[in-house]
């Protein structure tokens, strides 16, 4: 396996010094500042990645105060209880993206909210409490509990807001099986495990086994003392144009 101070110099030499390289990690916040936003700003944040899936994320986020005012801030007390016609209602405003797939998945995507309120205190203290070395069971649990979130949306919206995770790109899948750490892309198995504990003692869901891909910081990274992101940013070679799908209507 490749050393990771050659990673780093690759990086270096690419990016022009220590501190161009570490201007383009994403940033990650501590357990006490992943606590200390309400559900509302979580529940937004997750709903903006999944409306981004496949669209310009400019685009997106233009558009994102309005989707605040037209659902209440997010609040998923009041959004868990929306009748089909409200959403009907939606899909005819023409200041948002209209996907019915991704407006539905607003309603039920406030009960995931509410539930890991009900579990951990709030998301927050889910974010903060879950076990560094099981990100992929993170993915796991908001793909098999939440609507719209398989794919790469689960690690999309841990780095949105904070929470260390690498994200299996394209770049990053090839990058690791060319070093013969894994030999496919990352894809659910069929089996759950037991429920990892939680650092607040209550039991984490259980969700689908773990991909093949590793979810803890690699060997290269826990031996200078990085996570995750240093990891993605020096295997991403880059990203991948996003077209506007079929379904939406703008």
């Amino acid at each position: 396996m490749i050393e990771f101070r050659d990673l780093m110099a690759l990086a270096v030499n690419r990016k022009g010094g220590v501190k161009q390289v570490e201007a383009q990690l994403p940033a990650v916040k501590t357990p006490a500042q992943l606590r200390k936003p309400d559900d509302a700003f979580y529940f937004s944040a997750l709903t903006r990645r999944i409306f981004r899936a496949g669209l310009t994320h400019t685009l997106v986020d233009a558009k994102w105060p309005v989707f605040e005012e037209v659902f209440f801030g997010f609040d998923p007390e009041k959004l868990v209880l929306m009748p089909d016609t409200m959403l009907e209602e939606r899909m005819q405003d023409t200041r948002l993206i209209r996907h019915w797939g991704k407006m539905k998945a607003i309603r039920h995507n406030a009960q995931l909210v509410l539930d890991l309120r009900q579990e951990y205190g709030s998301v927050g203290d889910w974010l903060a409490d879950w076990p560094a070395d099981d990100t992929v069971g993170m993915w796991q649990l908001l793909k098999k509990r939440g609507k719209q979130l398989g794919g790469n949306s689960g690690a999309a919206f841990l780095r949105m807001v904070g929470r260390d995770t690498w994200y299996p790109t394209g770049d990053v899948v090839a990058a690791l099986k060319g070093h013969n750490i894994i030999d496919k892309a990352p894809a659910s198995a069929t089996s759950a495990p037991p429920r990892p504990p939680s650092i607040s003692g209550r039991r984490s869901p259980a969700g689908p086994r773990r991909t093949s891909a590793r979810s803890s910081p690699s060997p290269w990274a826990e031996r200078a003392g990085h996570g995750s992101r240093y990891k993605q940013n020096f295997l991403t070679a880059g990203a991948r144009n996003r077209n506007i799908n079929k379904n939406y209507s703008l």
